[in-house]
């Protein structure tokens, strides 16, 4: 696991009808003890973001990383 001790976590932000997937994950004693989100590395992108457009899609993703690690 050292091999990814300074990894960042990066997810959608959009909502999932069916519930929120993080709010759960957030309760789990392994999803805490991952280094990213022990140290507060997980990020999500805002909302309406479309993780699979075309280049438009792919500019907005990369804006949110370069937004989430700057801010």
């Amino acid at each position: 696991m050292s091999e990814y001790a300074d990894a960042t976590f990066f997810h959608t932000g959009t909502t999932d009808p069916a519930g929120d997937v993080f709010a759960e994950l957030e309760k789990n004693q392994v999803w805490q003890k991952i280094p990213a989100v022990a140290e507060g590395r997980v990020h999500a992108f805002p909302e309406g973001i479309w993780t699979f457009g075309g280049p438009r899609s792919s500019q907005q993703v990369l804006d949110a990383y370069v937004a989430a690690l700057t801010s």
